[in-house]
């Protein structure tokens, strides 16, 4: 599991059971929709440098 998906699923896990099934459905539904969809967007965006804090 990728760093994201760890990310995605700690937010997923504060919803109901039955929300947090639909969540994980409706992301099933879209990798088949558009495989790799995310990785390719991340490619090709540009990356931003991070705030500096202060």
């Amino acid at each position: 599991m990728t760093a994201t998906e760890r990310r995605i699923e700690e937010v997923v896990a504060k919803y109901t059971p039955s929300i947090a099934a639909q969540l994980r459905d409706a992301r099933q539904r879209l990798r088949a929709h558009v495989p790799r969809g995310v990785a390719e967007f991340e490619k090709q965006r540009p990356r931003r440098p991070a705030a500096a804090k202060a």
